[in-house]
């Protein structure tokens, strides 16, 4: 017995901009591990942190994406992927805005390991999701997309890095010049 397509009914505008979308959630878990591993040493002399804080940090967030990946990717097989997709968005946006407005680094870690949560759901379902709108048994978009998603990946992992660099060294707080001592 073969399971129909869920996705059938969509006009072809309707998949591509479904597509975007998931594309657009899988670059941003992404980018936030690339651009923000980069920035985080001078996120942590700003806010008055240690090495111990940064390693800290650094552990919240993979081990909170890292572990919460195989329990999205149950959850989405069982309770379907549409709203634990929406609500790992959520959280991620959730946890970043704390991060944002964290002025300590206790809040910017617990802040980072929701981020984590939410990444967790960003990525794996949203290659979930582009894998179910283009099975094998699609493939006028099958290819495409495999290479729309390395695409997406290859451009993460290069610029990430560099815009983090780029934010770190250009978008400080203010007050601080880039070469004094963090003000406190």
């Amino acid at each position: 017995m073969t399971p129909s397509d869920p996705y059938e009914a969509l006009t072809p505008a309707q998949r591509t901009l479904v597509t975007l979308a998931l594309l657009g959630c899988a670059f941003l878990a992404m980018l936030d591990s690339t651009v923000v591993g980069t920035a985080l040493p001078r996120i942590v002399e700003q806010i008055g942190g240690s090495g111990a804080w940064y390693i800290w940090l650094v552990t919240a967030y993979l081990l909170t994406s890292s572990v919460s990946v195989p329990v999205y990717g149950r959850f989405s097989d069982l309770y379907g992927r549409r709203r634990l997709i929406l609500g790992g968005l959520c959280l991620f946006l959730i946890g970043s805005v704390a991060c944002a407005i964290s002025g300590s680094m206790g809040v910017l870690i617990v802040s980072r390991a929701a981020q984590g949560l939410g990444a967790g759901a960003l990525l794996t379902l949203g290659m979930a999701l582009i894998r179910d709108l283009y099975p094998p048994s699609r493939t006028d978009g099958l290819i495409r997309m495999q290479t729309a998603m390395a695409l997406m990946m290859v451009i993460g992992l290069v610029g990430g890095p560099l815009l983090g660099g780029l934010l770190a060294d250009h978008a400080g707080c203010a007050g601080h010049s880039g070469s004094a001592s963090p003000s406190g």
